[in-house]
């Protein structure tokens, strides 16, 4: 596996777009509207490639002064199963601890908690709807560790 990390929309973005439209979109249906948004073009975006077919993918905002938010996280259906979760969420981390993070936030699915636990994230707050998808708000930082897999 490799990896892509670019900021905003490069020509490597095409990548990222295509996992997000086939697993929001088409898998969730979450709008495309809502899916690609503004924030997409000062993004960092990490795509993890199989040879050169793009399987994962997610993306980094800087919210506050070494705060990150991640989100946008997605493994094409035919590839789950195999840990790649575990490996772009890794790239991700290491992303923003190579630019110094104090906290790294995310809106977590609700059916998605427990994989953010078990990388040290901590929920944060009530259940809310985001594009009519139950998520939970969950950090890492300060004194909570990540568990690197």
């Amino acid at each position: 596996m490799k990896f892509k990390v670019f900021k905003g929309k490069d020509r490597f973005f095409k990548d990222a777009e295509y996992i997000r439209t086939m697993v929001f979109v088409e898998e969730q249906g979450v709008s495309k509207d809502i899916e690609m948004d503004d924030l997409d073009n000062e993004a960092i975006h990490v795509v993890m490639y199989n040879e050169n077919l793009p399987v994962a993918t997610g993306r980094i905002v800087e919210i506050e002064s070494k705060v990150y938010k991640i989100g946008r996280v997605a493994v094409l259906k035919e590839f789950r199963g195999q840990k790649l979760g575990h490996k772009i969420m890794d790239k991700l981390i290491d992303t923003c601890k190579e630019r110094g993070f104090k906290k790294i936030k995310l809106n977590a699915q609700i059916r998605a908690k427990d994989f953010y636990k078990s990388l040290g994230f901590t929920e944060e707050g009530e259940v809310f709807l985001e594009a009519n998808i139950e998520h939970i708000a969950m950090y890492l930082g300060g004194d909570t560790e990540w568990k690197k897999e």
